[in-house]
């Protein structure tokens, strides 16, 4: 469920390996940020800090990459990190971010992540099978809601380019 979205201030950041060790590749970028608003079930003003562990396998790096690109991060993964040398840092960057909530083991939890645009993905294809079922099971709908509006609501497109206002 979402549960608002909201511009945050990147407070802080750096790179740690993973504490399960389970993928020898994994990183955890913690970006700490802080947004104007309280959170759910908090009260008054600003400056309330949340933390976004984002674990880098080969499964997320695309949405990872994309995600700090969109915060202002142009530089290597290692450069994440305080201690390198030519380390890129995003503190006070501002970037838009949504929340929301979700249940973990039971437990409600609080998900954070970047208020970035997504690509559109093109629509599938549909086999005539899928078609014709869709039609068996939801036709009869269509048809009496067509018949009680009479499908007289929309006007048709010129039969001929010629007549089109514009």
């Amino acid at each position: 469920m979402l549960l608002g979205k909201f511009e945050c201030e990147i407070a802080g950041h750096r790179l740690t390996v993973s504490s399960n060790g389970t993928h020898p590749g994994e990183f955890d970028p913690n970006v700490v940020f802080k947004r104007d608003a309280a959170g759910p079930g908090e009260g008054g003003g600003g400056g309330v800090r949340r933390k976004k562990w984002m674990t880098l396998t080969d499964k997320t790096i695309d949405r990872f990459a994309e995600d700090l690109a969109f915060v202002g991060f142009t530089g290597s993964p290692a450069q994440l990190d305080p201690s390198h040398n030519q380390h890129v840092s995003l503190i006070g960057k501002i970037s838009p971010w949504f929340s929301s909530k979700s249940s973990y083991n039971g437990k409600d939890r609080e998900e954070w992540n970047v208020d970035r645009p997504r690509a559109a993905q093109a629509p599938k294809a549909i086999d005539q099978h899928t078609l014709m079922e869709a039609d068996a099971l939801w036709g009869d709908k269509f048809k009496s809601s067509q018949t009680s509006y009479g499908g007289s609501q929309g006007t048709a497109p010129p039969t001929d380019p010629g007549d089109a206002p514009f």
